[in-house]
């Protein structure tokens, strides 16, 4: 065991209480007494080759560690404590000194697997705004822009905080360009130094959060990590916590909740057991330890567990919504058919199922056929709504056996089209959520919640057994009543299936999952 001690100052010699020292990418750590010193004992390794110190308003300092010294002075710069507005942005993808990928490459390329990186340009988001598909053609679903041409909205304090953060009120994200289309960026998350959980929900994005722009000459970035010894870097332990999350995944229109996320973790068993959203969205990725920055510019091995992963996982991960949500199902035989009781209990997610846009919706498809394929007669049970689908297209579900699972909302007031004010308000079913609405009803599953429904079928005949019953959870990235503006993102998702066969009616139901 090695043992060293110190001191810690501000730039005129002062100490500085309370500050965090710890051996660099190690867990040997302590804090200043009232006089700035310290005294730290630890397991000399590769990786203790510095010491490091911070404390609130000040940039991370340190020195490193050598054989021949015990004694160290820390000073730490004080930070910037005013935003300068115009101040240019610098890329992820660039290929510059300062681009953000040229010392983080690995960050990059999980940031590159984000939502975080295309929200500027997912061509759903753009869709719902413009009204236009990829191609330039109307989707003829509700959008944005068609039901107020005039207004630029809000969309871009989250989905281009780059474009709006100087004009929140006036920033199309159609019309992003250069490093705005970058989404929600490195040096943009980075640069935030406070974020505030607006109860409202009416000042979403960049409204809520405080970002740093240093003068020029100077700059910083703040993050998670309390030992990053560098000139620009400033450890925050609001990047580890769900608060830093709300500004963007908490928000009103027309006073209506119709992001809530924060809101329904705040109220989950995940918030009361100190699980934040980025336990479960970057959580670090399984593998040996790396470095965060390349050699040449500072970066240590570190423990890959301690670190989070910039990949983001969410909607766009398959896998990671099927390990959110789990499905049973049970079949017993009664005197002319079966009965169905299906489960489905949110097992992972800290929110509900599903969050996020109002636009996601959540089907229980059920369905049981005899033995020449016919659909069994519905004597009892939940059909799914119109929402789902009504027509004869495949996908096209409602009034079939099954539930389903969304916010639902209805327009507040009948609005006729008014073209002089430049308005024209199309009836959907369930209203979008960027007009004044209500909600009408909400069957999402909370965190840790289960939804049980029963349906019961008739066979037509005696003679037409086996049965087969099939239940599939399918998630959907738009209502199909709106049209087919889902497919933009490659349409359905099955998420679970289960599968029973009855051979007889003596019989006990065999399962195929």
């Amino acid at each position: 065991m090695s043992s060293i001690v110190g001191v810690v100052v501000d730039e005129q010699g002062a100490p500085i209480a309370s500050a965090h020292v710890r051996v660099q990418a190690t867990d040997f750590a302590t804090r200043t007494n009232a006089a700035g010193d310290f005294r730290l004992s630890f397991l000399p390794s590769a990786e203790s080759r510095a010491v490091a110190a911070w404390k609130e308003g000040y940039y991370d300092g340190g020195e490193r560690i050598e054989a021949s010294r015990s004694a160290y002075r820390i000073a730490l710069r004080p930070l910037p404590l005013v935003d300068h507005p115009g101040r240019a942005w610098t890329s992820a993808r660039g290929s510059g000194q300062e681009a953000c990928g040229r010392c983080h490459p690995a960050l990059l390329a999980e940031w590159e697997r984000s939502a975080h990186s295309t929200s500027a340009v997912n061509p759903l988001f753009l869709a719902s705004y413009t009204g236009v598909d990829p191609s330039g053609a109307p989707t003829g679903a509700p959008s944005y822009r068609v039901d107020f041409p005039q207004a630029a909205g809000t969309c871009a304090t989250c989905h281009v905080p780059g474009l709006a953060l100087d004009a929140p009120f006036a920033a199309r994200p159609d019309q992003a360009s250069d490093i705005a289309t970058e989404g929600v960026f490195c040096e943009f998350c980075h640069k935030v130094k406070a974020a505030t959980v607006d109860e409202t929900g009416g000042k979403p994005g960049v409204l809520s959060l405080a970002i740093v722009r240093a003068e020029p000459g100077r700059d910083v970035f703040f993050g998670p990590l309390d030992d990053v010894i560098g000139r620009r870097d400033s450890y925050l332990p609001l990047y580890r916590q769900s608060t830093f999350c709300a500004p963007c995944h908490q928000g009103s229109f027309w006073n209506v909740r119709a992001y809530s996320e924060f809101d329904e973790w705040s109220k989950s068993s995940f918030a009361k057991r100190n699980v934040e959203c980025q336990d479960c969205h970057m959580r670090a990725e399984a593998g040996p330890a790396r470095r965060m920055a390349i050699a040449e510019e500072g970066g240590v091995v570190r423990d890959g567990s301690t670190l989070s992963s910039h990949a983001l996982r969410g909607t766009a991960d398959a896998e990671f919504l099927r390990a959110s949500i789990a499905l049973r199902t049970e079949v017993t035989v009664f005197d002319g058919g079966v009965t169905v009781r299906a489960s489905v209990q949110n097992v992972g997610a800290g929110h509900d199922f599903p969050t996020g846009s109002p636009m996601r919706n959540l089907l229980l498809v059920v369905e049981a056929r005899d033995a020449g394929a016919t659909p069994l007669e519905l004597l009892s049970g939940d059909r799914l709504p119109e929402w789902a689908g009504r027509g004869s297209q495949p996908g096209d579900w409602a009034g079939l056996p099954g539930r389903g699972f969304a916010k639902i909302l209805s327009d507040l007031v009948e609005y006729p089209a008014d073209r002089a004010q430049g308005r024209s308000f199309d009836r959907f079913v369930p209203a979008p959520y960027w007009r004044p609405a209500k909600i009408a009803s909400d069957t999402r599953i909370a965190a840790g919640a289960t939804d049980a429904s029963e349906y019961r079928f008739r066979l037509a005949a005696v003679g037409a057994w086996p049965v087969t019953v099939i239940a599939r959870l399918i998630y959907r990235r738009t209502f199909r009543s709106w049209g087919h503006l889902d497919r933009i993102k490659g349409g359905d998702l099955e998420l679970v299936r289960t599968q029973d066969h009855v051979d007889s009616p003596s019989s006990r139901p065999g399962r195929t999952l």
